[in-house]
Formats: structure tokens, sequence, C-alpha cells
């Protein structure tokens, strides 16, 4: 405890010593007069890189850095407009070098300027699209399948913001993929102009890049400096069209500020998602669930996202802290799974892997360890879809029936040590299987030791690769883990399957396919489904895909649940679907606590 206490104090002075080092961007404004929300996160935020950074609250905080030509209202979940004056409509090309391809023409607002007072032009459209086609940046790589099908991008050359992009043909999420994008400055991000004279048409052309390659390093030299650590961390780096920079990044903290002459502000008023309510975000990164308690008993932290159900149901009959905080609880795409790598020979076999399906206490995860908060989901579909397939019979906790598919894959204890082996490749292999876990979160430890415990009792051994939790997803993506559990999340709307579960994405090409799971069937049935343009018929693919996906039990689908927001009634919150809850920007200072 004492560790914790003398840990707790530290955090305290550093962020007093930070404050007082960051000076208002508003001169109008002192320091004591800006508003400040303090968030606290279960993962820390490492980079603000967003295309080449793939952790996810990295990510969520580059977000107040970055634009996008549109965003998710958090409450209608539909797109609307942010860099973009409004969200286009497609139409079917009907002449020239597209004729009958599919089209979305785009201007950008008048208004909207980078750091440096210069407008944001579609030259900046079409330079964070040709950082995700590089294919020197393998780290941009997941991003493509999301624009398989662009075939081409022009800009109106009677006007520098207005361009079309063409795409060749239909695709689920199109327009979201296009929308959504974070946007570079390229002035800031291609000083040297190592891709300027490069037409992003040249690189959706294999052909045409390959032969570029051969005679031109400027791909390459670009992709190593987009890969400078400065544009991960470092302040004088860092620059975008949002309403936030970078102030300082450390190990435990990261602080945004907000610009004082920023473009947006002048459309705010028009355009809710432009608001930007606090002068400060600064994102706690704490493990430690006891210290965040003290914080809130301190009223020295503004709102937390997604601590334990356990701790989220205590702390709500503090009276003394629910005087000062209200808990909400939202709908969440994420869902927790335990994953295998089919990469090693003790996992090939669906027999095992439908084995150690059954092998987990469900009821326990949901009844014990998330207090009624979560549910059961048979894949990656969200359950509020009419392409969830909801009739597919869900796997349940079952020793018996485990130790018979065991058996049946040929594991039997031949030495009696409690212990199923098998002779794979001339040697006798014990199935003792590593779980890559975060012991550090409560439930992570709860759910890990639950699994382990009822693996014993079918003769499977699980030993713990403990891991703090920004590390598990780099050693995922390497595919360094026999087998883990960690989160992932279903598009809200329509689920993209393929960078998951495509034979097409494993790791070793750059895909996030990261148990290295291949169903050639599964694999076509995607690339087909998501070029569907009917939606009873891709909804019946989806359901066939579901079905696959369970039957090969390629992962565990342990749980979704709803995310956890603790917020003080000094602000009025507002919550999202998707991660990590809640959009902090639009959190306005408003109300008070009853205390």
């Amino acid at each position: 405890m004492k560790k914790q206490l003398y840990f707790l104090v530290a955090v305290v002075v550093v962020a007093v010593a930070i404050f007082a080092s960051c000076k208002s961007d508003d001169p109008t404004k002192s320091d004591k007069n800006l508003v400040t929300l303090r968030l606290r996160w279960e993962g820390p935020v490492s980079s603000l890189n967003p295309i080449i950074t793939r952790s996810g609250y990295s990510r969520f905080a580059a977000m107040r850095v970055f634009q996008t030509l549109g965003a998710v209202d958090p409450k209608t979940l539909k797109l609307e407009p942010i860099l973009a004056k409004s969200i286009p409509q497609m139409q079917r090309v009907t002449d020239g070098k597209h004729q009958g391809e599919r089209s979305y023409t785009f201007e950008i607002n008048d208004a909207a300027r980078w750091d440096n007072g210069t407008p944001v032009t579609a030259k900046d459209i079409e330079f964070s699209l040709k950082i995700v086609f590089n294919p020197e940046q393998p780290d941009a790589a997941p991003w493509r399948g999301y624009y398989e099908f662009l075939s081409g991008f022009d800009t109106d050359p009677a006007n520098a913001r207005k361009f079309t992009v063409y795409l060749s043909r239909y695709y689920i999420l199109e327009l979201e993929s296009i929308t959504q994008l974070p946007i570079y400055p390229a002035y800031n991000y291609d000083p040297n102009n190592r891709i300027a004279n490069i037409p992003l048409n040249t690189l959706l052309d294999t052909t045409a890049t390959n032969a570029l390659m051969r005679t031109d390093s400027s791909l390459r030299v670009f992709a190593r400096e987009m890969k400078q650590s400065k544009f991960d961390k470092d302040p004088a780096a860092i620059s975008g069209s949002g309403p936030y920079k970078l102030l300082q990044m450390a190990e435990q903290e990261t602080t945004l500020g907000k610009k004082a002459d920023w473009w947006g502000n002048n459309s705010a008023s028009s355009n809710p998602l432009m608001q930007a309510y606090p002068d400060r975000l600064v994102y706690h990164f704490m493990s430690d669930e006891d210290a965040i308690v003290l914080q809130l008993k301190n009223h020295e932290i503004d709102v937390v996202a997604n601590m334990s159900v356990l701790k989220f149901r205590e702390l709500q009959q503090n009276p003394d802290i629910t005087a000062a905080y209200r808990f909400d609880t939202i709908w969440s795409p994420n869902y927790n799974r335990w994953v295998f790598n089919l990469a090693n020979p003790k996992l090939k076999d669906p027999l095992v892997r439908r084995a150690l399906s059954y092998v987990v206490d469900y009821d326990y995860i949901i009844n014990t360890v998330l207090q009624g908060m979560g549910t059961r989901v048979v894949g990656p579909v969200s359950p509020r879809q009419p392409h969830y397939a909801k009739d597919i019979p869900l796997y349940n906790h079952d020793i018996e029936k485990a130790k018979q598919l065991l058996a049946q894959a040929g594991w039997k204890d031949s030495d009696g040590d409690q212990i199923v082996d098998k002779m794979i490749n001339g040697q006798r292999v014990k199935l003792s299987l590593e779980m890559l876990t975060s012991l550090d979160f409560i439930v992570s430890k709860m759910i890990s030791e639950r699994i382990q415990e009822e693996a014993r009792k079918a003769g499977v051994e699980i030993v713990f690769k403990s891991k703090p939790l920004k590390e598990i997803s780099p050693l995922t993506r390497k595919g360094d883990f026999e087998t883990a559990v960690y989160a992932a999340a279903q598009n809200p709307v329509m689920a993209e399957l393929k960078q998951m579960y495509s034979a097409k994405s494993l790791p070793k090409e750059g895909g996030d396919n990261r148990s290295n799971y291949i169903n050639l069937e599964l694999t076509n049935l995607i690339e087909e489904m998501r070029c569907t343009e009917d939606p009873a018929q891709r909804n019946a693919m989806y359901i066939k895909a579901q079905q696959i996906l369970h039957d090969d039990a390629p992962e565990v689908f342990l749980y979704s649940t709803k995310a956890r927001v603790i917020s003080a009634k000094t602000f009025e919150p507002v919550l999202m679907s998707e991660s990590p809850g809640m959009m902090e920007q639009l959190y306005k200072p408003g109300g008070k606590s009853e205390k």
C-alpha cells in the first residue's frame, strides 16, 4: 500500500509541475480559468500518428488532433460532416475512363485551416491516402483493405478544395471508409516533398507502382520518415486540423490543449460535433483501481472509463462518490475473446479448439465477474444488426464434452500426470498452452484464472504470460503467442470480417488475422459478402460466415459488456456506443456536484 501511495503522490507532483509549465494558448484566459477534463483510460496514449499506430487508446486521443471528412454522431450513429461541407451521395459515372463506376464528390469546408494558416485542400486528402497505399509502409497495411476498390482520385481543376473519389465496385463500408480516414497536412509530414509528385493514381496501379519503386526510392525514404518518433510524441512535430494540439506525452499521462484560434470555433454553433468545450484534455493511464478510487474521493479525476464491473458496482453504493459523480452505462460494440494461434501445431485441429470452448465457465463470467452487466455473443457481428446469427447455439460450460472432443482428436493422458498428450511430428507433446493476458486488471485476472482452473479439469494446462495491456496487441500482431485474452470491437453497423478472418489478411502480409486462421470457404464468402448490395443476400452470407467461425473456433467469444463511464457532475457527459464510451471534447462544463 505504501508503494501505491508513493506512486500516487509522485503522479500528482508530476501533474502539478506539468500544469504549471503549460501556459494557455488563449491570451484571454489565465491558467486558473482553463477548463481541464481529466480522464482515466485503461491503456496509455503512446503515439499520435493514427494511420501508422494501431493502438486503440492512442487512436482515440489522436481523433482530437486529426480530423476526418465526416464522423459518426454519437446519438444517431449517422455520418455527419466535419472537414467536408456535406456527406455526398453516390453517383454513377456515365463517361470517361471511370465509366460505369461509383463516385463520391466532396468539397472541404471553406474555413478549414491547418496550424500554419494554410487551407485544408484536396492535396491533403490525397496525401493521407498515399500514406495508406505506400507499399513501403507496412504499418498502414491494415487500412488498405478498406480502400481495396478505390480506383481513382481527381481534384477539381477549378477548386482546390473539391475532389472526387472513384470505386470500381460496391463495398459495404465505402462511404464510412472515405469519410473517416485521419487527414494529415502534407506540408508538415512531407516537408521534403518525397511523395508530392507521385499521384495517388500511380499508387492505385500495382504495375505503375512497381515500376516506380525500381527506379525511385522516394516511397521508401518517406515511409522511414513517417516512422520517426517525433511524429509519435513530439509536440513541435505533430500537427492536425483538429481543435487540440499535443502539449506533453509521458508514460502515464498525455495532455492536449485547445488551440485559441482553431478554425472550427466559428462552425461549432451550426455543427454540434465541432464543439470542443474543455481547454485541456489530460489522459491518465492507471491500472490500480484502488488508486483510482482515491482520486475519485479527492475529486482529482473527472472521467473514468470502463472500470471493472465489480468496482463500478461497489462505487455506485458509495454516497460520498455518487454525490459528485454520475454512473452511466451504454451499449458497447466491444467484446472479449480468447484467441488461438493456429500456427501452433497443438491448436491446428478444430476439435481441440472446440474442446477449449467448452472449458470456459460462461455463467461465472457473466454473473460473478460482470455482475450481470455482460452478455454472450456468437461472433464478431453486433447483436443489434439483422445479420447477427442469433439462432446459432452458444458453447456452454461442459468439461465432459471437452474431454470427449480431446480424446476424439487423439489427446489422452498417457503418463498419468493429469495432462493430456499426443504424438506430433514424432514427439510426445503435452497440451500445455501459454495464455497471454493482463493480470493487472481484476476482470482479466478473474477470467483467466477461472479458465485455467476449468481447463485443468479437462486435462489441459494453462500457463500465464502476464503482460501490460499495451504490450498484448503488439505481441499478438507479431504472432508471438499461443493463446491470448484481449478485446476487439464490432462495427456498430456493418461488420468487416476480412481484416480479422480472411486468409488474405495473415500477419506476414501485413494483415490483422492474428490467429493465422485459414478457411478458404470463409475467405471466398467474405470477399463476396462485402461487395453484395442486396441486404437479404448479404445477411444470409453473414449468418453462414458466423456459423463457419463458430464451428472452426479460431477464437472463443467470451462476452460483450456495456461501456461504463463515471463522470464528474460538474460536466455534462456525452456518451457514445463506440470505444472508449464517451466523446471527451463534447464534455461541457455545467451542473454541479451535491457536495
